[in-house]
């Protein structure tokens, strides 16, 4: 429960929350009660029993790796809501000792005074409250080079009692005890994708009450609902339930397991002396990683390293390579945009910036307030790419004038991934031969490290017919973009822009409409297509006025170029009168109009007598006399004789009393 014991499995753990502990005649026999529950709501799997140190623990997992500890506590240490103590000490005396025995530590963290007495207390786990440290993208390698070592150790631990005293008797009753945390005990599921700038973004999200197959089916359905189609590729970790489901509901999607989660492992499933004493480590990540082995190879070079350590009867390695076309880069080569994600770090990235909102202590509806709130974070960080890309022109490196094009067609994200590799192909790689064979011209390119050491050499063939290019590392099939060993063929055949075919729509820049940045369509009102044409119209003046800002001679062209057209929609299309402009906004916003004219009559006469409107403020009879025999200046004609005529002040229509539409406010004075 506290976190003094497991602090790298902290935040993994599921919180429920309970305020009775029932004791048990023998704590050795029955697991604890709160297991039990969780046993019910959730399909946990027994692991064993977790030792640290002198404290002891039953370890349970579900199966998409969240960890429960239950700890093995005597029943004569642990907090039962209802014991009464003589004073204050006595209590906190028995829940340290508790902690204690259970491997965390405890301190009083608040109190409550009523005339200099203590008469409510709380103690909680010394790791309670939450780390002052600040997020950290892991995907941004800037911010982890700025980032310092903390000292904080806050694990947002809720282990704590509340005791109170009880006035007459003068003894300490403990009425609350809560050990395990979680208001709902529900899962946030998010589906992440990358968009036109490599960043992360949500496509959807949802919360289950279980980590069961159906669950997880009847969440892929809704959103498939919504999105109408299926991703080419979906990464999740090792969840038997996650896979299940994706397998029954999706028909065309591949399933692939995140890389991480695997390696991770390495470490507990190989002895530590195999893998320390020699280069196994190294030489095992080399293998998995490398994106540019075909399924042969990997399996050739698999068998020699499993041989050469002595390696055959891990089972562990075993069923690794047993499952090899789920998550090895070699079996998915061939796939679009297979390289974009290779591990749920981007999706670990989100959860991140979710829980920067969120707390486990919220509410159902603060949860969703949160999660709209991480929403219109990343729109906002999604409208800043998009206008860096509008206003900001990235650095040429090598002035070459297929650099300078892909400048202008790229992302500045992206453009900065093909400049790597427009340098790369110009520095570390060199044509070695030219042949024809079939009719297609065949480049032998050979590739070079940073250090300009050899690693390889790839067969680039051109199709001259259909000025076609294929590299067999198959860079821009996984990647979007067209590898180093394309572009040093281009320099030598003098390719000044790269062929449209080799341009995916998804790295452009401003792909994606501008009107979904405006704030009508953020906000889902005005999205006819009579809104949609305005507000692209007025994006369009909006980048032309941008671009000319501090160009005089190019603001007074375009502002004759925009008179003449000015000209001519007024001569071409007449004008509307400002009933018939009211008519087409109703007409825009229910979608029709009342062709039936109301016909307006004044309002209805208030009749008061003299003591009312002396009362009320709205008559002074010395001022104003009471019988006005003649009409007011002013009047609308409403008022007849014997009317008590009131000036229509700001102060009369601020009292919300009725008025004409004329500058006098007239009452029928009835004792006339």
């Amino acid at each position: 429960m506290g976190g003094g014991d497991h602090p790298p499995d902290i935040d993994n753990m599921q919180i429920v929350t309970s305020d009775v502990v029932v004791q048990e005649e023998d704590y050795h026999a029955d697991v604890d009660e709160t297991m039990d529950v969780l046993m019910i709501n959730h399909p946990l799997d027994y692991v064993g029993m977790d030792k640290q140190g002198t404290h002891v623990s039953s370890l349970y997992q579900s199966p998409n790796g969240s960890k429960y500890w239950s700890p093995q506590v005597s029943p004569s240490f642990k907090p039962v809501v209802g014991m009464l103590f003589n004073d204050y000490e006595e209590v906190e005396n028995m829940f340290t000792a508790y902690a204690e025995q259970s491997g965390f530590s405890a301190r009083v963290t608040a109190y409550k005074k009523v005339k200099d007495v203590i008469t409510h207390k709380v103690m909680s786990c010394s790791k309670c409250g939450k780390s002052k440290a600040k997020p950290i993208d892991t995907l941004d390698t800037a911010a982890l080079l700025n980032t310092r070592a903390s000292t904080s150790h806050c694990t947002d631990c809720p282990a704590l009692i509340r005791y109170k005293l009880i006035r007459g008797d003068y003894k300490v009753l403990l009425y609350a005890f809560l050990y395990v945390f979680d208001r709902y005990n529900m899962v946030f599921v998010p589906f992440t994708g990358v968009d036109n700038h490599k960043r992360c973004v949500t496509f959807g999200a949802g919360l289950l009450c279980d980590e069961t197959t159906e669950s997880y089916m009847w969440l892929i359905r809704a959103f498939l609902n919504v999105h109408k189609r299926e991703p080419a590729l979906v990464l999740t970790d090792q969840d038997p339930a996650m896979k299940s489901a994706i397998d029954k509901t999706f028909v065309f999607a591949i399933h692939r397991l995140c890389m991480w989660h695997i390696m991770k492992k390495l470490p507990t499933k190989v002895h530590a002396d195999v893998l320390e004493n020699n280069d196994l480590r190294q030489r095992i990540h080399k293998l998995v990683w490398n994106i540019y082995l075909t399924p042969e190879k990997f399996e050739d070079r698999w068998a020699s390293l499993i041989k050469e350590f002595k390696l055959t009867k891990n089972s562990w390695l075993t069923d690794m390579y047993a499952i090899r076309e789920m998550w090895i880069p070699a079996y998915f080569r061939e796939i679009p945009m297979c390289c974009l994600m290779k591990t749920t770090s981007r999706c670990e990235s989100s959860n991140a910036a979710f829980k920067v909102n969120s707390s486990h202590a919220n509410t159902l509806v603060q949860f969703l307030m949160c999660y709209d709130s991480s929403m219109d974070q990343q729109r906002y960080n999604q409208r800043i790419l998009e206008f860096r890309d509008a206003n900001q022109c990235p650095v040429i490196l090598t002035g070459e004038d297929i650099e300078k094009h892909a400048s202008q067609i790229y992302t500045l994200t992206m453009f900065a991934e093909v400049q790597k590799e427009i340098i790369r192909g110009k520095n570390q790689c060199y044509i070695m031969n030219v042949d024809v064979v079939d009719g297609h011209t065949v480049y032998d390119v050979s590739h070079m490290n940073h250090l300009s050491v050899y690693i390889n050499t790839f067969k680039v063939r051109l199709n001259n017919l259909e000025d076609s290019y294929e590299c067999p590392c198959l860079g821009f099939t996984r990647n979007g973009y067209l590898c180093r060993h394309i572009f040093s063929v281009f320099r030598v055949n003098a390719v000044k822009e790269i062929p449209g075919r080799y341009i995916k729509n998804r790295w452009r820049r401003q792909i994606l409409p501008p009107r979904l940045y405006d704030i009508p369509s953020r906000l889902s009102v005005e999205n006819s297509d009579l809104a949609v044409m305005r507000s692209e119209v007025m994006e369009c003046v909006s980048v032309c006025i941008d671009r000319l800002s501090d160009n005089l001679e190019g603001l007074q062209l375009f502002a004759a170029d925009i008179n003449e057209i000015k000209n001519g929609v007024v001569a071409k299309y007449p004008g509307k009168s400002a009933a018939n402009k009211r008519a087409g906004i109703m007409e825009e916003l229910i979608g029709k109009v009342d062709d039936v004219s109301l016909g307006l009559t004044p309002p209805h006469k208030a009749y008061v007598t003299k003591a009312v409107a002396q009362t009320r403020g709205w008559l002074d009879p010395v001022r104003r006399p009471l019988r006005s025999p003649r009409r007011p200046q002013g009047c609308a004609g409403i008022a007849t004789h014997g009317v008590i005529m009131i000036p229509a002040t700001a102060k009369n229509r601020g009292m919300g009393r009725p008025h004409l539409p004329s500058s006098c406010l007239c009452i029928k004075n009835p004792m006339n």
